[in-house]
């Protein structure tokens, strides 16, 4: 009897596994042709880029290089200024949730013989005001960010340009 049930159970897990084969075959399949037409497109391109004869299209090839080196310089640069300010955002979001935090128990402890409504309405000032903080903070740090978005922006377009 357990022998009969061990059968079938290998036989239907047996097929699970070729469907499951047989699916992540399919999709696959659909984007080998996405992908083999994005690739020809770039090799085209390419070819269209380098509009020097083969001995001259050396020197194309050398000009792009270090027009491309001085593009991902910036960016590097731009990351790494966006790396800073993402350390002062957190360092701003931490600091205040503590500051909350170690201001909510210095509350606790001072008002153990106030009620709980005196202590709600002061710790919800508090969080009201950090939280107010907290916003122009972010304003700031996004108003940065799309300050460096359109400068990557401008260096991209720069150098679509240029090729």
């Amino acid at each position: 009897m357990i022998g009969i049930y061990m059968a079938i159970v290998v036989l239907m897990l047996v097929n699970i596994l070729i469907a499951m084969f047989s699916d992540t075959y399919s999709k696959v399949k659909e984007r080998e042709d996405v992908i083999f037409r994005f690739q020809r497109l770039q090799l085209l391109m390419e070819m269209e880029a380098s509009y020097l004869p083969p001995p001259f299209s050396i020197v194309h090839l050398i000009v792009e290089n270090i027009i491309n080196k001085k593009a991902n310089k910036k960016i590097s640069q731009n990351r790494d200024q966006m790396d800073q300010e993402n350390k002062w955002f957190d360092t701003v979001i931490r600091s205040s949730v503590f500051d909350s935090l170690e201001d909510y128990l210095k509350k606790e402890r001072t008002a153990k013989g106030t009620g709980t409504e005196a202590l709600m309405a002061e710790n919800t000032k508090i969080l009201k005001q950090k939280l107010f903080k907290l916003q122009r903070n972010m304003e700031i740090m996004q108003a940065s960010m799309e300050s460096n978005f359109a400068e990557i922006k401008s260096t991209i377009l720069f150098q679509s340009t240029i090729e």
